[in-house]
């Protein structure tokens, strides 16, 4: 048996086996090269693949670094520029207050001066009241002392008494208030006025009309300022002129 086997086994291979065999070999390791190619080439494409990636993430990074410093550049030049705005108006608002100060200040300097103005003008008027009040009394006496000068006048006129002369009538001197609420009022109801008749001519009409008459030196002077009638007559004529007068006083 071992020397069949033997004899089998030392006899040659047939010659396509060869020529498969180195066939299939060959195949075989153009196989395994074009594998080992493709891997190459995955790995080496997933290499630059990756490199991009990484590549554009550091960009990007990069840039929104860039973009994020030139915003915090512009924000701080626009901070700047606003401060630097700002300056001038807080000057201006300053200045403003200032000239408001001094203006309230100013007006509360007119005003006191209006004040001190209007009180001098208050005192002005005050004077030229009083200056007008003496200027008028002035006249008034001035009219009562030439009518007191009329009346000594005619009083000196008059003949002394005398021994041969008996009946000569002596002249006195009498004044008479007036009511002022009534007295005019009356003597207008009782005496029909004339055009441009003063209040002293119609009195003495009205005198007349009651039988007193004013014949020289006998006389009178109503002075309306101060309610009065000075008279310059008999005894007689000065007790009837009294109840004239009494009766313009009281009658409605």
């Amino acid at each position: 048996l071992v020397v069949v086997i033997s004899a089998n086994a030392v006899q040659a291979a047939p010659v396509g086996l060869a020529v498969t065999i180195a066939t299939a070999a060959a195949l075989a390791g153009t196989t395994i090269a074009t594998t080992a190619s493709a891997t190459a080439i995955k790995t080496i494409a997933m290499t630059t693949l990756q490199k991009t990636v990484i590549t554009a993430t550091v960009a990007a990074l990069a840039g929104a670094g860039i973009y994020e410093a030139r915003q915090l550049s512009r924000l701080r030049d626009e901070n700047l520029t606003l401060q630097q705005q700002q300056a001038p108006p807080a000057e201006q608002i300053q200045k403003l207050q200032q000239e408001r100060d001094d203006a309230t200040q100013r007006l509360a300097e007119i005003q006191n001066e209006n004040e001190r103005l209007n009180r001098n003008t208050a005192e002005l008027l005050k004077l030229r009241g009083e200056v007008g009040l003496l200027r008028q009394e002035q006249s008034e006496l001035a009219k009562m002392r030439e009518e007191n000068q009329r009346i000594r006048n005619a009083a000196f006129v008059l003949s002394p008494p005398s021994t041969t002369n008996t009946n000569a009538t002596q002249l006195f001197m009498r004044a008479y208030k007036i009511n002022e609420a009534g007295f005019l009022e009356n003597l207008n109801h009782q005496v029909k006025a004339i055009d441009e008749e003063s209040t002293s001519d119609k009195l003495k009409r009205f005198f007349e009309q009651n039988g007193v008459t004013f014949d020289p030196p006998a006389s009178f002077f109503f002075n309306d300022k101060k309610g009065e009638i000075l008279t310059y007559h008999s005894l007689t004529n000065l007790n009837a002129i009294e109840k004239i007068v009494s009766l313009l006083n009281t009658a409605k």
